[in-house]
């Protein structure tokens, strides 16, 4: 995968839409010959540059092979690449190059992966495994999930789904609450009848979701903390801590399946 990096001493160019870097330094000069894949061209090195779309131009002209596209469809950027080749902007022989390593990386994939086996079971296993469990964490009672959400990253953009779904869809009792920041009184949102499940992501890096989050657990004696990004903050008081390492729909499946007690 290239980074958006500048390497001075090779152009001026973000490393991943140059072709002195990618098909001279990584092709020629090192010899590496398997799939070369772009970061989210969402990132401002690009989007902020020249544009996402002719950023896929570019990076498939330097010799990338798979573009990696986070929150934006991918319709206009096929427009653009079609384009590209009607007016000669990128050569079809590149094109068809960057479409057989991608083909050859899908047959190694199939072959590596039995056959009763399907991507999903596979990420719902790892999912599973991925989890750090801590304390009680099997709820006792009706929930209510309070989400605490940070502002959304420029490549992944918003979340589809958070965890009060998952949860829902196997205990339908369920109440969530959504936040973008930090409430003027969170205790105010607690119900006394339902067991307090507050899930965060990278609460480290953000301090009006810690700050939450204590608020809510000092009045909630059985509440659980799921952090869904880094764990690198454990809450105080809480009565499970569960950490999914990951924002994955598998990895908020998982964490629903350890709470329900499955």
């Amino acid at each position: 995968m290239t980074a958006h990096i500048r390497v001075p001493e090779l152009g001026d160019a973000p490393a991943t839409l140059s072709r002195e870097i990618v098909d001279g330094l990584l092709r020629r000069e090192l010899g590496f010959e398997g799939m070369v894949m772009t970061d989210a061209l969402e990132m401002r090195a690009v989007s902020a540059t020249v544009g996402v779309e002719e950023g896929a131009v570019l990076a498939l002209a330097a010799g990338a092979d798979a573009l990696c596209l986070g929150h934006l469809g991918p319709e206009s950027v096929h427009r653009t690449i079609v384009d590209a080749i009607h007016t000669g902007h990128l050569e079809e022989g590149r094109l068809r190059e960057a479409a057989a390593r991608v083909g050859r990386v899908g047959r190694w994939a199939s072959r590596a992966a039995p056959d009763r086996v399907g991507p999903t079971e596979v990420g719902a296993a790892a999912a599973r495994r991925a989890l750090e469990l801590e304390g009680r964490v099997s709820l006792s009672r009706p929930a209510l999930v309070v989400e605490l959400r940070p502002e959304p990253s420029i490549a992944a953009g918003e979340a589809g789904r958070g965890l009060g779904e998952s949860l829902r869809s196997r205990l339908p009792d369920v109440d969530v609450i959504r936040l973008d920041g930090a409430p003027d009184d969170a205790r105010r949102l607690l119900d006394g009848r339902r067991q307090l499940v507050v899930a965060v992501r990278d609460a480290h890096r953000h301090a009006w979701q810690r700050r939450t989050a204590q608020t809510l657990l000092e009045t909630a004696a059985d509440g659980i903390v799921v952090e869904t990004g880094l764990p690198h903050w454990r809450p105080e008081g809480a009565a499970g801590y569960v950490a999914t390492h990951g924002t994955g729909l598998v990895n908020l499946d998982a964490a629903a399946l350890a709470l329900a007690g499955d």
